[in-house]
């Protein structure tokens, strides 16, 4: 699959349960972190050339709670998220 446009395609990163520790199903909603998976080629300017992406593939990122499109891949039945590049808020570094 590949995103269009400034879109990105992004899996979500859940958060491992600690010994001892049970996660209610709501707090997977709050995840707010993610992988880049795949990138679009960017918006176009004024001339109609893609802009750079301020992210890479295997970039861990930072979005907005309710942000992008949930989609299911068939051949992997994983699911993802496309985001705008707009709506990532930051990009993690090691």
């Amino acid at each position: 699959m590949r995103p269009l446009g400034n879109r990105i395609l992004v899996k979500r990163i859940v958060p491992e349960a600690k010994k001892g520790t049970v996660l209610l199903i709501s707090s997977e909603e709050k995840v707010k972190t993610g992988i880049v998976i795949e990138i679009g080629p960017g918006k176009p300017d004024r001339d109609g050339f893609p802009m750079n992406m301020n992210v890479y593939k295997d970039d861990r990122i930072i979005f907005p709670m309710y942000s992008g499109t949930p989609v299911i891949v068939d051949d992997t039945n994983d699911e993802y998220l496309i985001i705008s590049a707009d709506e990532i808020l930051a990009v993690l570094e090691d």
